[in-house]
């Protein structure tokens, strides 16, 4: 059902609509340009994703939902929220066109049925599109701005993901309660009851370490809690395959023993009943960290700055200063992960990158080279290698051509990339420079490690050397202000459950930030325009 309202104002819509605030504004443009951005095109393919003998009563215009899932992120709010405020606020009624209306415009189910249509048939990733192609037919950009070779950037940022991180003893707790719980549902018993039957009473406890009650300081106590609950997981466990052996074999219960065996594998040692604790020391790279989100996992934005959830990745085209890309990944994943698809999404129609300004995260994926081999630009802050007190690696002078790296003592070393180049002692124990460039012990000589990307390393310290090149990278400012503009939007938290549905988020909040981007560059316009014409 194509969604058609009137593209008048009328009285009533220009007296709510007269509002400074920059979100009265940016409401009245959705209304102005609500046609514009759900054309009869796009309005199809939301209509195609549902079946063509529609049933029951008249149903809401899917494009019609879609703005309401605009402006439910626009304002921040939840499904039931969202709800009330189609039938209470009047800037929204103005918008889906249902001012006066008796009751709401939708229901909770209908808002979270379409958001799943739109998250199975990307048609999140469609919007974005779309903005860009409305950024170009209402002049706020020049015609064909993004179908030239692109000049791109790309950067992450964190999000905080909304699944509870626990540690090793309320993991094992918790995925046990669910355990004991979804059987305790297939057989119409109480919790209590099946817990009891399968000598676990741990996971009948709201609490895992309120039951165990130990003094957690005591060097023993992890240890012996972390055995009890690995023994009573073995007990839920060996019950289930008697009690319902056709029923451990299939989902759920089969889901939630494979995140009991992930927990046991990630956590504990290969010996559970060793001596000491059976607590695995460090952490395991990809280790499951909620029950609750499979997802979610272990961050650093810095070797100091720690969170837990997802990284999200923006690409921003530097001509336009549009958002053309966005990725959402686990928290672990290293950046070289995400460059495939944010280019892919970034450039559908492969015009090209000209020119790439990147995070130093992105260097080494395989799209740099890529770039570089087509005669297009990375720029990016080089690797700083710090030596201390001692000679640092830019008093060395490195042939790439030649393959060979010269000390300043002048002595000559063939080099390999991605190796240490390894001076011997012989030379530099008797050198009288010896003092300045290294405090290696006698009989061991200077190292200088080689990147892989050495001469891509060798070019981005030349720029950086350069006022012009400083400039170049200062040209990242702008897209961090974009990025940060998005990250409001979207919240530091997750909403929801996995990298998907965040994505989705991500992709509408980037949408809302291009059509806001859109809206002051026509005020700008008109404001230029009306000086001439009077």
């Amino acid at each position: 059902m194509l969604w058609t309202p009137t593209t008048l104002l009328s009285e009533r819509e220009r007296f709510l609509l007269n509002g400074s605030d920059e979100r009265t504004q940016f409401l009245s443009f959705l209304r102005l340009y609500r046609l514009d951005i759900f054309n009869e095109a796009f309005q199809n393919m939301l209509i195609a994703t549902y079946r063509k003998n529609w049933g029951g009563k008249q149903p809401i215009p899917p494009a019609m939902m879609a703005m309401a899932v605009l402006l439910q992120i626009l304002f921040n709010v939840s499904d039931r929220a969202a709800v009330q405020m189609s039938k209470l606020h009047l800037g929204w009624q103005v918008v889906l066109d249902c001012l006066g209306a008796d009751g709401a415009a939708f229901s909770q189910g209908t808002l979270f049925n379409f958001r799943h249509r739109m998250i199975v048939n990307d048609l999140d990733r469609v919007l974005l599109r779309r903005i860009l192609d409305v950024a170009e037919e209402t002049g706020a950009v020049i015609p064909d701005a993004l179908r030239k070779p692109m000049r791109i950037s790309m950067d992450p940022s964190p999000l905080e993901g909304c699944g509870r991180v626990e540690d090793t003893i309320n993991l094992l707790g918790h995925v046990g309660r669910k355990i004991a719980a979804t059987a305790a549902k297939m057989l119409g018993w109480t919790l209590e009851r099946v817990c009891a039957q399968a000598q676990c009473p741990v996971f009948a406890a709201s609490s895992t370490k309120g039951w165990l009650d130990l003094d957690w300081d005591a060097t023993e106590a992890k240890g012996w809690a972390t055995t009890m609950l690995v023994e009573q997981t073995w007990n839920l466990e060996r019950w289930l395959s008697r009690t319902l052996p056709a029923e451990v074999l299939q989902n759920p219960l089969a889901k939630l023993l494979a995140v009991a065996q992930q927990i046991q594998k990630e956590n504990l040692t290969t010996d559970p009943q060793a001596s000491g604790s059976p607590i695995k020391q460090g952490v395991a790279r990809d280790r499951r960290i909620s029950i609750e989100d499979e997802e979610m996992r272990h961050g650093r934005k810095s070797k100091s700055n720690r969170f837990n959830g997802f990284k999200r990745y923006l690409v921003v085209d530097l001509n336009t200063l549009l958002i053309v890309a966005a990725e959402v990944l686990p928290a672990n994943c290293p950046e070289k992960d995400a460059a495939p698809a944010l280019v892919k999404e970034a450039d559908p129609e492969n015009v090209g990158v000209a020119e790439a300004n990147i995070d130093r995260g992105f260097i080494k994926a395989d799209f740099v080279a890529a770039i570089r081999a087509s005669g297009g630009e990375v720029i990016c802050r080089p690797w700083v290698f710090r030596n201390g007190k001692y000679y640092p690696k830019s008093r060395f002078r490195i042939d790439l051509d030649a393959g060979t790296i010269t000390c300043p003592a002048e002595h000559v070393l063939p080099i390999v990339p991605g190796k240490q180049a390894r001076f011997p002692a012989a030379a530099c124990d008797c050198c009288p420079q010896r003092a300045k460039c290294t405090g290696a012990k006698k009989g061991c000589g200077r190292t200088v490690s080689i990147a892989e990307d050495e001469a891509l390393q060798q070019q981005l310290r030349a720029l950086v050397s350069t006022p012009e090149g400083r400039e170049r990278l200062r040209e990242r400012v702008s897209v961090e202000h974009r990025q940060a503009k998005t990250c409001r939007l979207q919240g530091e938290r997750a909403r929801y459950l996995g990298c998907r549905k965040n994505l989705f988020h991500l992709r509408v909040a980037s949408s809302i930030a291009n059509l806001q981007l859109i809206k002051g560059r026509l005020d700008e316009i008109i404001t230029e325009a009306e000086p001439m014409a009077a």
